[in-house]
């Protein structure tokens, strides 16, 4: 039974770096997209834009398209799932929070989208220490349980 456990951790960690990274990797590659592509349908009024207009724009773009890319190429190769996992954290808030407008976040969403669901994947990923099984942080703990309180944290 363990093993099946297992084997779906790694589907579900491989495939939401998949998203992750392709959808990074084609923000980077498109010289047309901008923060303002993502956010010019939004509300004017939105708090959450307000809150990070003060962050140059391009530092926005740049952690949403690369951040992006890495943190699912790093969950792919479960390599430092927990900072990945945080940074997608990050990302799929921005993007929630942007685009939310209580209780209403999108057409057909009524509080919950898939943005949401991202952020809950990414914390079930951390929490049970995804790259263990089968990726680089499992390699990098090996026979090293309980050495160093920063490597349990980083790596799981």
């Amino acid at each position: 039974m363990k093993n099946i456990r297992t084997f779906f951790l790694l589907l579900l960690r491989i495939a939401v770096g998949w998203i992750f990274a392709y959808e990074g990797f084609t923000r980077a590659t498109d010289s047309a997209w901008t923060l303002a592509s993502l956010i010019g349908d939004l509300h004017a009024t939105s708090t959450f834009f307000a809150f990070i207009s003060g962050v140059p724009e391009g530092a926005v773009e740049f952690f949403l398209s690369w951040g992006s890319f890495i943190a699912g190429a790093a969950l792919i190769i479960g390599a430092f799932v927990r900072i990945a996992s945080l940074a997608g954290i990050l990302i799929a808030g921005i993007s929630y929070f942007s685009v939310l407008r209580f209780p209403f976040v999108l057409e057909g969403a009524y509080i919950i989208d898939e943005h949401l669901v991202y952020m809950l994947l990414f914390v079930f990923l951390a929490a049970a220490g995804a790259g263990k099984f089968f990726g680089v942080d499992g390699i990098a703990t090996r026979g090293r349980r309980g050495e160093r309180l920063w490597i349990r944290i980083l790596f799981g």
